[in-house]
């Protein structure tokens, strides 16, 4: 017998958290330092790092405005079919702790932070978040405005918030 009830728990939505430490050099230090905040997340999110500020893919309002963008990559492993419903990067201290006045990036475009743009194999899904599906080792290129915060000695977390694509029978 299937549980409304039962299914709407499993589909309700999970945050997981990730930082990319404090690093030292631009080019390295940011690829790696990764420290998952709880066992759940570590057994989802495998890496988060820098990669570098190589391009203009977004700006504000998605689409390349002119100015170099930070690109980060987050790496997840995904036992079941799930929907990446919504990622947020943030400043963050280096335990992973959002800063007291953060740059924030989001995929909400009801928020007022800045835009962030999910790349999946090569093609932008912010506008498709709810539609893909995944599954097993996937890999996510993050793209932002650099507003000057992409420095030697910063941290940065990501959240990232799934949905489970079944409905639990019992």
């Amino acid at each position: 017998m299937k549980s409304d009830r039962i299914g709407s728990i499993c589909l309700a939505l999970l945050c997981l958290f990730g930082t990319a430490g404090a690093y030292d050099q631009m080019e390295d230090a940011m690829s790696t330092g990764f420290v998952a905040q709880d066992a759940s997340a570590a057994s989802l999110i495998q890496d988060f790092r820098w990669i570098g500020s190589d391009g203009d893919l977004v700006g504000d309002d998605g689409v390349p405005d002119g100015t170099v963008d930070g690109h980060f990559r987050l790496k997840l492993r995904l036992s079941q079919e799930v929907v990446v419903t919504r990622v947020s990067l943030y400043e963050s201290n280096e335990a992973g702790d959002q800063a007291v006045q953060p740059y924030i990036w989001d995929t909400d475009p009801g928020t007022s932070w800045g835009y962030l743009g999910v790349f999946y194999d090569g093609r932008l899904i912010n506008n498709d978040l709810e539609q893909s599906r995944m599954q097993g080792e996937v890999e996510l290129d993050l793209y932002c405005n650099d507003l000057g915060v992409f420095v030697p000695n910063n941290s940065f977390g990501v959240q990232v918030y799934i949905q489970a694509t079944g409905v639990t029978a019992i």
